[in-house]
């Protein structure tokens, strides 16, 4: 049930004890009401967070404004989505490189609340037990390769380089779907020759 975007936190509480929902899309206003956000917590109701919706209009005033981080810090389940992707223009790599380099989620958050988003679905079990396992393995093997791919240059998995998409100590790699992206070194400032 939408709640919690145009209107209050207690639109968010409405929709749980007169609904009986069972996840919340957007749910962007709940910090709005603490008692709201202690329901939502410990009866572990999913939301479906937009943030480049919410922004887009203007709910929040930009991306590290949004509170999805916040949520997520304080144990409200939560899974990253796009909203209507075509009205908007968005896709979820933008919505996940976003939420990583300007609203505070480190890559290994971000890949527990894409695995959190598999396991709060309405798959049947057996569907979702088999997503999540290819999740997790699809996510072991992309550690490993950028381990390896970053092994003499990168210091960490939990920062992009917020000019070319790739860790703090660059290697150049970008999302494939965004024009302009993908292998694009000289554009990090960190390989460009200073002033």
């Amino acid at each position: 049930i939408h709640a919690g975007e145009a209107a209050g936190a207690d639109s968010i509480r409405r929709a749980i004890e007169r609904c009986h929902a069972q996840r919340i899309g957007h749910g962007v206003r709940l910090g709005e009401d603490l008692a709201v956000l202690e329901l939502v917590r410990q009866r572990r109701i999913p939301l479906e967070m937009c943030p480049n919706s919410n922004r887009l209009i203007n709910v929040v005033k930009d991306i590290p404004s949004h509170p999805m981080a916040r949520y997520y810090h304080a144990g409200v389940p939560v899974s990253l989505s796009t909203d209507d992707r075509h009205i908007f223009d968005l896709n979820l790599t933008r919505e996940y490189r976003d939420m990583h380099v300007q609203g505070g989620l480190t890559l290994e958050e971000l890949q527990d609340i894409s695995l959190s988003a598999a396991r709060q679905s309405f798959l049947p079990a057996e569907r979702k037990r088999a997503l999540v396992e290819r999740m997790e393995k699809a996510m072991g093997e992309f550690r490993q390769r950028w381990s390896k791919s970053c092994q003499s240059s990168c210091s960490s998995m939990s920062r992009f380089c917020p000019t070319c998409n790739s860790t703090e100590a660059t290697h150049g790699y970008g999302p494939e779907d965004e024009p302009g992206r993908g292998r694009t070194p000289a554009l990090c400032s960190r390989n460009s020759p200073g002033p």
